[in-house]
């Protein structure tokens, strides 16, 4: 029953994260090997923002531009217990396809559109 679920239910574990440091043209580039639309950004453990594939391609000419220079930093999260209706709720008002579950400062998954969707075809 979708009630039931967590984000924990839906979470993707195994994610791949980007530094503030790296070039935007390694971002894209991690995004298009990987297939993803978006990436963590994570400094000493630490969530300090997002970056989408959106974020580089309305830039236009990248340069020498970094992460840091075009990650969102007002990111909202959730914890592994938040329902997973709430997260499909701040997905939905925010225009969100990707929230981070975060335990403390620590990213320890990523609940995307796909992995909702995913969770909510194996709860039936």
């Amino acid at each position: 029953m979708l009630s039931k679920l967590k984000a924990k239910d839906a979470m993707l574990r195994n994610i791949t994260v980007i530094s503030p440091e790296d070039s935007l043209a390694v971002a894209r580039l991690i995004m298009e090997r990987h297939g993803i639309g978006g990436l963590p950004v994570v400094e000493e453990d630490k969530l300090v923002g997002m970056i989408t594939h959106r974020d580089i391609i309305l830039i236009g000419e990248i340069g020498e531009l970094k992460v840091k220079d075009v990650m969102m930093r007002d990111i909202i999260t959730v914890e592994e217990e938040t329902p997973l209706v709430e997260v499909m709720r701040i997905m939905k008002e925010h225009g969100y396809q990707r929230v981070p579950v975060v335990k403390g400062e620590k990213i320890v998954g990523l609940v995307t559109q796909s992995s909702v969707i995913e969770a909510i075809m194996h709860e039936r």
